[in-house]
């Protein structure tokens, strides 16, 4: 007599199915390969009958396998519903912004009292990363990442143009500010993936030593504010301490970046109607900010 699935080998088999690679779904389960194989092989002796196939050295599911995926899906997703909190309780739904500190500290922070007061039924939660993370499940969330939006198994979509140019702090010493195009006497503080030489080879010049690296943007402006050098700083990152006056341009210049931001989302998942549309909302609050904003400053 055939039993009945239990939730691990169904949720193995999903995750597995949505990514195509038995590796990645250990990581993102965080289980073993061999875990993973061994609960997608008690699903398959349960319902007599393949789902994964190889082809070469591809992964691909049988056609039991996408009817089982799609029930499977569907399954996940009333489950999700059921237990969420948000629903139970009647409260606001909490959506994930996930971003790295200096974005959320240049852009979105100074944005965030437009998002309750436009949408009061939705918490956001902003969680701040360097790396790119995988999604969670069964909560809806949002990724805003700066890059060529070619992340695996995501849906990208173009969010901020950037730009970049050279800041410095009222309380630096005049001394140390560029005499003309003459640099080599200025304490040059950068970013690693803004670096000082992608300015320079702009204007045909060499560049200066550099004084401090970081690989934060944001501890970068911290030290920039705090008078320690100039800072070569994106945009987006700077621009509101720029209109506050905390920070301070040199010359009108400034180069467009090849990256830009995206808004970036899983490519599929097993959320809710009620989360997916959660999400949708926030997702078209942040490209209504954008409107006006295009050009460069």
């Amino acid at each position: 007599m055939q039993t009945l699935p239990d939730f691990d080998e169904l949720y193995a088999f999903a995750v597995s199915a949505r990514l195509l690679s038995l590796t990645r779904a250990a990581l993102e389960l965080n289980v073993t390969q061999s875990a993973v194989s061994q609960r997608i092989k008690r699903l398959e002796e349960r319902l007599g009958t393949p789902l994964f196939q190889r082809v070469g050295r591809e992964l691909q599911l049988t056609t039991h396998g996408h009817e089982v995926k799609a029930k499977a899906e569907t399954l996940l997703s009333q489950r999700a519903t059921l237990f969420q909190p948000e629903i139970v309780t009647g409260g606001p739904m909490t959506v994930i912004i996930n971003t790295t500190p200096s974005l959320a500290r240049g852009w979105l922070l100074p944005r965030l009292p437009s998002l309750i007061e436009s949408h009061p039924d939705i918490r956001p939660r902003v969680m701040c990363s360097l790396a790119f993370t995988r999604f969670r499940e069964n909560t809806p969330e949002i990724a805003l990442r700066y890059g060529a939006g070619t992340w695996p198994h995501t849906k990208a979509r173009p969010f901020l143009q950037e730009w970049y140019y050279p800041v410095y702090s009222p309380r630096l010493d005049p001394a140390l500010l560029p005499k003309v195009d003459i640099w080599a006497h200025c304490p040059l503080l950068e970013d690693i993936h803004t670096p000082w030489r992608d300015w320079f080879a702009q204007f045909d010049q060499t560049a200066p030593q550099v004084l401090y690296e970081f690989n934060d943007s944001s501890v970068l402006m911290d030290a920039v504010e705090r008078g320690y050098g100039i800072g070569l700083m994106r945009h987006r990152v700077c621009g509101e301490a720029v209109a506050e006056g905390r920070l301070m341009r040199i010359g009108a210049d400034c180069v467009t970046s090849g990256s830009m931001h995206w808004i970036v989302t899983p490519e599929a998942d097993t959320l809710s109607e009620a989360s997916r549309r959660a999400r949708e909302r926030v997702i078209q609050w942040l490209l209504n900010e954008t409107k006006g904003d295009a050009g460069q400053v």
